[in-house]
């Protein structure tokens, strides 16, 4: 019966370990006590923060940071994990060399018997390609909206007369093809109203075309 048992342990111990090992391979993982000092951490963040162990170990997370974030963004954290909970968030940390880069993280809090946190696991995966594609995305996104305003902007200038803000002979000639294109495509009669001023050329030489 104990052989069973202590064969059970070593099944489940390896099993433990490959898991560990294949976590490992994909994501970089970093543990530490509750006020955020480093006690451990996987080869895969060592290889992308560009730290050696020896020089993370005892130090704190702040060493990462980027100044991306507010303080407010931290206080929101921390308050979290304190409680207890598990945290889900993006960051933009900052590697030894540097260089700035974007992670997804999860934060878990190890507790006691007494529901206190004793550690805080980390796991961190690399979406900096991701983000950057992002803000090129939303730059380019941005840049049409801008260019659609200046067009839309520019076409309004170009129709509207300076002096009276209404529209003008280009903007007529516009609406004239567009109003007559169905009416030709369909056959249908198109009416033209024309409204004119009597005598609005005296108001113009006498008291000034802005007045006008």
């Amino acid at each position: 019966l104990q052989v069973r048992a202590y064969l059970r342990y070593e099944r489940a111990q390896t099993e433990l370990r490959n898991q560990v090992r294949a976590i490992g391979a994909h994501v970089m993982v970093s543990e530490s006590t509750p006020q955020g000092d480093i006690v451990a951490v996987n080869l895969a963040y060592l290889l992308h923060t560009g730290y050696t162990e020896a020089e993370l170990l005892g130090r704190n997370h702040r060493i990462f940071s980027s100044g991306h974030h507010p303080p407010e963004f931290y206080a929101r954290l921390w308050a979290t994990v304190k409680a207890g909970a598990i945290w889900k968030g993006i960051f933009r940390n900052r590697a030894k060399d540097g260089s700035l880069f974007w992670v997804s993280t999860t934060i878990v809090p190890f507790t006691d018997a007494w529901g206190r946190v004793t550690r805080m696991v980390a796991l961190y995966t690399d979406i900096q390609d991701a983000m950057v594609l992002a803000e090129k995305l939303d730059f380019e996104r941005r840049q049409r909206i801008d260019l659609a305003a200046l067009n839309r902007a520019l076409l309004d200038e170009s129709s509207t007369d300076a002096l009276t803000g209404v529209a003008n002979r280009r903007a007529l000639d516009r609406f004239a093809s567009e109003a007559l294109g169905p009416a030709r495509d369909f056959d249908q009669p198109t009416g033209l109203l024309l409204l004119d001023l009597d005598h609005f050329k005296a108001i113009n030489d006498s008291c000034g075309h802005a007045a006008g």
